[in-house]
């Protein structure tokens, strides 16, 4: 579609995220726009979204916890 209306789109250059990042970028976005980037992890929102077949919820958890994470 994008191509029939002249856009210069290579194959490579769409593709569909998975859950994961569609959980962070959401975070990051909601977080942007109230101006909460870069403060204490107690200052920030989470956000979930919830569509189709999946759920995604992200908050930002203190460095203590974020080292008991497993791998990955």
């Amino acid at each position: 579609k994008l191509k029939a209306e002249g856009f210069y789109i290579e194959e490579d250059y769409i593709n569909i995220l998975g859950g994961d990042l569609e959980g962070v970028y959401g975070w990051l976005c909601v977080n942007y726009l109230l101006g909460k980037l870069g403060k204490p992890y107690t200052q920030t929102v989470a956000m979930s979204d919830m569509g189709g077949g999946s759920m995604q919820m992200a908050y930002a958890v203190s460095d203590e916890v974020a080292a008991t994470a497993p791998e990955g």
